[in-house]
């Protein structure tokens, strides 16, 4: 009955250890991508704030910034800029092929246009819930960053066709 008792308990003690060290690493990639994710979020907040593109700083690469470039330019070109408060996010998947990460994610933001010269608000703020897309790229230094992000439902169109 004890040597019974022992080897469950060595079993135990086994599948424990072999459970933590497969869900920590999991975990902790789920968390460093869900933080590179905030990262770019709060500083694509600035940037729409500022009106300046840099303030993604190192959170995107080139082609994402690009793609920001342009959205802000419209925003210019229309004498406003926007305050963009997240309110939510959730990873929903994460698939990995080096040097990418793709992951879906939900976010609930609220977006307040502003004049961009008197700061005055424009219309009242709106809630919008999105589903997006990210592809990260992880750099030779472990650094993580958006390469793109794109509605998921936009995505999916451009697959099709």
């Amino acid at each position: 009955m004890k040597r019974r008792l022992r080897l469950l308990a060595a079993v135990a003690v086994v599948l424990v250890l072999v459970a933590g060290a497969v869900l920590i690493p999991r975990y902790r990639y789920r968390s460093e991508v869900r933080s590179a994710i905030t990262r770019y979020d709060l500083a694509l907040g600035d940037a729409l704030r500022d009106l300046d593109p840099e303030r993604l700083g190192d959170t995107a690469y080139p082609r994402e910034k690009t793609r920001v470039t342009n959205y802000i330019t419209s925003l210019w070109g229309r004498g406003v800029k926007v305050d963009a408060e997240l309110l939510e996010l959730e990873v929903v998947e994460i698939r990995s092929a080096e040097p990418t990460i793709t992951v879906r994610a939900l976010e609930r933001w609220r977006f307040v246009e502003r004049d961009k010269d008197t700061d005055k608000q424009i219309g009242e703020p709106v809630d919008e819930s999105n589903d997006l897309t990210y592809i990260l790229v992880k750099d030779a230094n472990g650094r993580i960053a958006v390469y793109l992000s794109q509605l998921t439902e936009d995505l999916e169109e451009t697959a099709e066709q």
